[in-house]
């Protein structure tokens, strides 16, 4: 069993996170293997989650599931939550919204 997360820096797209999930999640897939390189925000959050948690990694392909502005983590059910906390408490100052698509909503969004 696993745990996902989703992470992106928004634009105009805040009225319906569901269906903008949906739509990157989308175009990630469309992309694969060619993704496309990671922006800073992004890059800055997997530095700062590889410092936080120590190995064996919770996560299955941290580097490798960032695509542009959008990262998809899939991670243990055991520890999903705790890593999808942290992300959540670092989001805002990287401006980067947090998506739990279990819930169907942010768990961290652009003002909060």
């Amino acid at each position: 069993m696993t745990y996902d997360t989703a992470v992106w820096k928004p634009g105009n797209d805040l009225r319906d996170p569901s269906a903008e999930f949906e739509r990157r999640a989308a175009q990630s897939d469309d992309r694969y293997p060619h993704v496309r390189p990671p922006i800073a925000e992004l890059l800055a959050l997997a530095d700062l989650l590889e410092a936080e948690f120590a190995e064996p990694r919770p996560w299955e392909d941290l580097r490798g599931s960032l695509d542009g502005d959008f990262l998809y983590l899939t991670m243990s059910h055991d520890r999903g939550w705790e890593v999808e906390q942290f992300m959540a408490r670092q989001a805002r100052a990287l401006g980067l919204v947090v998506y739990s698509p279990m819930a169907g909503a942010f768990v961290a969004g652009p003002t909060g």
